[in-house]
C-alpha cells in the first residue's frame, strides 16, 4: 500500500540522497583531454631518459661496464689497487712519515750511497786523534822504567840478596841481640868491591823529647790546694 510524506520526510530525504552524491564525487576522476582513464602516464623528463638510452642493456657484471674508474693515482682519482690496499693495512695506528733529509758527522754532511750511510765507528786507540797527548797504560810503565833507569831506588826486602844491584838501597829488618828482628831498619848499598856496605837505618833519636810522665794524684792535690 503506497504511503505518503510529508514536508519534513522530505528534507530528510533530501539530506540522505546529497549525502550519497557527494560520496560517490569522493572517488571520481577528471577527465583531461587525450588521456583515457586506463593511461599509465610518464614525466616529460623520464621519458627522455628512456627515448635516450636506445636499446642498451646490462649484464650484471661488473667487467661489463664501460667508462668506469681505472686504479687512482696521485694525479688522479680511482679505486684502490690491491697492492695499494695490503701496504695500507701494514701502516701501524698513529703512525707519522718521518723523512731524514741530512745525515751529518760533526756538523759535515755524509752523501748516502747506493741509498746507505757508512758511518766509521773507531774500535781502537790508533783510529783516535790523540790531541791530548793521552798515553796507553802500558806507555805509561815504559816511560816509568826509563826514567828511573841509572837514578837511586829503594827496595824492601827480608834479607839481602846474593848479587847486589847498582844504585839500588836495600832496606832490611835489624836482628836483635836474641835474633829476633825490631822496627829499625839498616839500609845497604853495594861497594865498590861488590859487598854490601851500610848506608844509615831508620833508627829515630828521640834524646831531648818529652817523655810520658802523667802527674799522681798527690801531685794535683798539691797544685790545687798548696799541700
Amino acid at each position: 500500500m503506497a504511503k505518503a510524506i510529508n514536508l519534513d520526510g522530505l528534507k530528510h530525504y533530501y539530506q540522505k540522497f546529497k549525502l550519497w552524491v557527494s560520496t560517490q564525487l569522493n572517488g571520481k576522476v577528471d577527465k583531461v583531454n587525450g588521456k583515457g582513464l586506463s593511461t599509465n602516464d610518464l614525466t616529460d623528463e623520464l621519458l627522455q631518459k628512456l627515448q635516450n638510452a636506445g636499446d642498451s642493456s646490462f649484464s650484471g657484471n661488473y667487467d661489463d661496464l664501460t667508462n668506469k674508474p681505472g686504479t687512482a693515482t696521485q694525479a688522479a682519482p680511482g679505486f684502490m689497487s690491491n697492492n695499494d690496499k695490503t701496504k695500507l693495512d701494514g701502516i701501524q695506528a698513529g703512525a707519522q712519515v718521518n723523512i731524514v733529509e741530512t745525515i751529518k758527522v760533526n756538523g759535515s754532511a755524509i752523501a748516502p750511497t747506493d741509498k746507505a750511510v757508512n758511518l766509521t765507528v773507531p774500535t781502537k786507540m790508533s783510529q783516535l786523534l790523540n790531541d791530548n797527548q793521552t798515553v796507553l797504560k802500558s806507555e805509561m810503565t815504559q816511560a816509568i822504567a826509563n826514567a828511573v833507569t841509572g837514578k837511586l831506588q829503594r827496595e824492601f826486602v827480608d834479607t839481602l840478596p846474593a848479587t847486589l844491584q847498582d844504585n839500588v838501597i836495600y832496606s832490611v829488618p835489624k836482628q836483635t841481640g836474641t835474633g829476633q828482628t825490631s822496627n829499625v831498619r839498616v839500609e845497604y848499598m853495594k861497594g865498590s868491591d861488590g859487598s854490601p856496605e851500610i848506608v844509615g837505618d831508620t833508627k829515630v833519636d828521640l834524646t831531648g823529647y818529652w817523655k810520658e810522665d802523667w802527674a799522681s794524684a798527690a801531685d794535683i792535690d798539691a797544685i790545687v790546694f798548696g799541700d
